[in-house]
């Protein structure tokens, strides 16, 4: 049975979780920094694209990286099985690709996250 003193502290619960929604809302629909795509080889930042409107082709260690209109992908490469060719185009924040081989990292940071369609894809 509740006391007088649980349904206070109960009310006063639900009425701040009431009332810190729209400040959530406001929070995660603020506008953030534009993507950045970073290019890592062999643990070490090598490029960072903030602009990346204009079509860019780079070597680097094995892999053809490509970059379009704010996405990225590795068109070809030297290594065995060819999982980061696989990988296709990146776009949203927080993916990835990944050529251990070679020791390349690409990475998208900053951008919204709604801009995403999904929170999470498995493969």
């Amino acid at each position: 049975m509740l006391t007088r003193y649980d349904k206070i502290l109960l009310f006063i619960l639900v009425l701040s979780v009431f009332l810190s929604l729209p400040v959530l809302r406001y929070i995660a629909e603020a506008p953030s920094k534009s993507k950045e795509i970073i290019i890592y080889y062999q643990g070490k930042e090598l490029k960072r694209f903030t602009d990346a409107s204009n079509e860019k082709k780079l070597k680097i260690g094995g892999c053809l990286i490509e970059i379009k209109k704010g996405k990225a992908r590795v068109a070809s490469s030297t290594c065995p099985d060819k999982i980061c060719v696989s990988y296709g185009w990146i776009e949203n924040p927080s993916q990835s690709i990944v050529c251990l081989p070679h020791r390349v990292l690409i990475k998208i940071e900053g951008g919204s996250i709604r801009e995403s369609e999904y929170d999470f894809i498995s493969r």
